[in-house]
């Protein structure tokens, strides 16, 4: 083989990672985070999943779901492997001088999760868990100035969890609704309120992207039908022990 027809033979299979059909849409997702997105029974599941199939749907698009560690999903848009991410994802100042965003009506603030004997824990823990990457972690450390030898940062929610059972962290740290999943988890296991924030979640786009008036106007007709408020009663209901 030729060294002009080897360079052929990259650039081409360069090219082609980027391909894709048409009619897909491919959604970067951290699926550990419920009721957003998780996996239930070998297929992921979740509000976000469920608007992300509706936008499609509308759209005329198949969703391709790609799974990965939170972390990573910004990457995944700036190098085009994915088109949108949908995961929890807050709208923040630092986050909108690289991607647009598509705001949906979801508003969070910080819940602590803890166990129902260790209350004092709440606001004098020596270990708080915290999923690595989130706004939740960035709050926490910039906002509320907790110490960094008090925090641990985990790539998944299962893992601080586990951690908050095996009794290595006292409490952890997130947004309400995934609170409500972790104390679901052990009859022993509380939440409530820890601080506020002005956070919003939304579907980060790549800058300019032509998909995001699309994207916005498909948002905007579930919110005006009430399909967007059938999804949020369908995966926000409220079913666990708060304090």
């Amino acid at each position: 083989m030729t060294y002009k027809i080897f360079i052929i033979l990259v650039v081409s299979i360069l090219l082609g990672c980027d391909n894709k059909p048409d009619d897909e849409l491919r959604v970067a997702t951290s699926a550990d985070y419920p009721p957003f997105e998780y996996v239930s029974q070998g297929k992921i599941v979740g509000f976000e999943i469920d608007l992300a199939n509706e936008i499609g749907r509308r759209l005329g698009k198949k969703i391709r779901f790609l799974d990965m560690d939170f972390h990573a999903i910004i990457g995944a848009i700036h190098t085009k492997r994915a088109d949108v991410a949908m995961s929890a994802i807050s709208a923040t100042r630092k986050r909108a001088r690289q991607f647009d965003f598509i705001s949906y009506p979801y508003n969070t603030n910080i819940f602590v999760v803890y166990h129902k004997d260790h209350v004092d824990k709440i606001n004098n823990f020596k270990k708080a868990g915290l999923q690595f990457g989130t706004t939740t972690e960035h709050f926490v450390r910039k906002k509320l100035k907790i110490s960094n030898k008090k925090i641990i940062a985990l790539s998944k929610n299962t893992l601080l969890c586990q951690q908050l059972l095996l009794g290595r962290i006292d409490v952890i740290l997130t947004e309400k609704s995934q609170a409500e999943f972790i104390t679901n988890s052990d009859p022993n296991l509380r939440y409530k309120e820890f601080a506020k924030t002005d956070e919003q979640y939304a579907i980060a786009i790549r800058k300019n992207s032509p998909l995001k008036s699309q994207i916005q106007s498909a948002l905007n007709d579930i919110e005006k039908d009430g399909t967007f408020n059938k999804l949020y009663n369908k995966w926000f209901l409220p079913n666990t022990p708060a304090q």
